[in-house]
């Protein structure tokens, strides 16, 4: 751990008004204006504090601007709306489709630039919320892990907080780095809240002179209340006394479009005949979630080897076995409801045993990754037979096909998810498959998915389930009947923390 349970301890006290010590910390190279006559020695790891930099279209590759941004998970990156922009400054702006102009760092973890995959708003949000998520190319350590980390954006009422003093935090304006490995300071200071309203706070200058400026944007206030240490929100215009977007703002978006992955476990109370209910604030009368489901491994050893798929029905979601079998209790699935689309095999994209997929990021695009997971709900209809995924030269367009060479039925659905997807070759021990990466190594706390890729040798034809092999320190992925598995079996795998 990098940073002082003394410091972190005198930090949540003196969230209700005196000044935070410094904690013992990293150091982030050089800026011109980070919150204003703010303390250093802060850990970003700990607060989980990053660096959002826009390079533009400048020539040498420089950072045009810099803002700040808070993880609210190892590779979710919560900042403020106009940070990503086409123009620059404006909420209501576009958000900037070329992704590569932008860059995430924090500290000596970034020795390279860490790329953003993904933006996402707030589905249906208010005109004037300045927020976004950004979704990273890989994960950050946090405390000293990569795995488990979740930030909560408070449920109290915003004026609550009026008149009380709250952490804010800050990497300042006018850097300009000479290289992409350079960083700002990350500073701090217990600012007054000096007005509030349902959507909004608005921090002002405390009695050191201390206050946030330009730069800080998409940087995070922190409080201490009965929710523990809670995110209030995302600074986002001012200099000396900044508007905040409040946590209404943005916490649905971080629950719900990106809800991590979670366990599920099947008994007599959620299980019936073939089919067991999800009970899950971020589901619950949700239909449109986009439902990524994968098998577990149960600590009792049984086993499920049926072909799933998942649909929606009385405000629940539920995992269904295909062919109707009964659900075993003591199952275990992960699951997961985030960004994705759904894939809809129809006459356009059928090609005999296989269905086209066409998606920007994934045509043209042979090291691309995916995973799905059969929809009822959009189709109404059962498959039992084994498909996997498979990228086709001649079109350039990725496939699922059915392994067993049969012809497709235009009735199915799939729900896909590429964000955090990777192609994993595992090594072959009997009918069980070891995956060696880096996001999984010794990451017992992760929830991973995985859906087959044909490989050299083919693909795996069978329901598969993973599990965490303590003495190896490695993931494994094994077939549920038992059966052996292909030679350099192959894998797409989406790693939740």
């Amino acid at each position: 751990m990098r940073y002082s349970r003394l410091g972190w301890i005198a930090s949540l006290l003196c969230l209700v008004g005196c000044a935070v010590d410094a904690q013992e910390g990293e150091s982030l190279g050089t800026s011109e204006e980070p919150v204003v006559s703010g303390n250093e020695g802060a850990d970003a790891e700990f607060w989980g504090q990053v660096e959002v930099h826009y390079i533009g279209n400048s020539p040498n590759g420089h950072a045009y601007s810099l803002c700040s941004g808070t993880l609210l998970r190892n590779d979710v990156v919560l900042t403020a709306r106009h940070c990503v922009t086409n123009t620059r400054g404006s909420i209501g702006g576009p958000i900037e489709t070329d992704l590569s102009k932008f860059q995430l760092f924090m500290g000596d973890q970034t020795t390279g630039v860490v790329d953003i995959v993904d933006v996402r708003a707030e589905p249906g949000g208010w005109s004037d919320t300045d927020s976004v998520l950004l979704i990273a190319d890989r994960f950050f350590e946090r405390a000293g892990s990569r795995s488990g980390h979740r930030m909560s954006a408070t449920r109290q009422p915003l004026p609550s907080f009026l008149g009380r003093s709250v952490l804010c935090f800050g990497y300042g304006s006018g850097v300009y780095p000479a290289s992409f490995e350079s960083a700002g300071v990350l500073r701090y200071a217990n600012l007054p809240v000096n007005a509030a309203t349902d959507q909004l706070l608005s921090v002002g200058t405390n009695g050191s002179g201390q206050f946030l400026t330009s730069g800080d944007s998409g940087g995070s206030c922190f409080t201490g209340t009965s929710e523990g240490i809670v995110l209030l929100g995302v600074n986002s215009v001012g200099s000396g006394s900044t508007w905040l977007t409040g946590a209404p703002g943005f916490r649905e978006v971080s629950e719900r479009e990106y809800a991590g992955g979670e366990v599920h476990v099947t008994s007599g109370a959620n299980t019936s005949f073939n089919v067991t209910v999800l009970d899950d604030p971020a589901l619950n009368d949700n239909p449109s979630a986009l439902l990524i489901a994968s098998q577990g491994q149960s600590p009792s050893g049984v086993r499920n080897p049926h072909p799933i798929g998942v649909y929606y029905y009385g405000g629940r979601w539920r995992i269904f076995n295909q062919d109707r079998a009964p659900m075993p209790g003591g199952a275990v699935f992960h699951y997961s409801a985030g960004g994705g689309f759904i894939h809809y095999v129809q006459a356009g994209n059928l090609v005999g045993s296989a269905t086209r997929l066409d998606h920007p990021e994934l045509n043209g695009n042979p090291a691309a990754s995916f995973v799905f997971t059969l929809n009822w709900t959009a189709r109404d209809t059962y498959f039992t037979r084994p498909l996997s995924t498979r990228y086709d030269s001649t079109s350039q367009r990725w496939e699922i096909y059915d392994v067993d060479g049969g012809a497709l039925p235009s009735w199915l659905a799939m729900n896909v998810r590429i964000e955090r997807s990777m192609r994993v070759v595992g090594t072959r021990v009997g009918s069980s498959a070891i995956l060696t990466d880096a996001n999984l190594n010794g990451n017992s706390d992760v929830v991973p998915f995985v859906t087959p890729r044909r490989g050299t040798w083919g693909s795996v034809r069978v329901p598969v389930a993973t599990a965490y092999n303590a003495s190896l320190q490695r993931w494994v992925v094994y077939t549920q009947d038992g059966s052996a598995m292909p030679p350099s079996p192959t894998f797409n795998v989406l790693v939740r923390p």
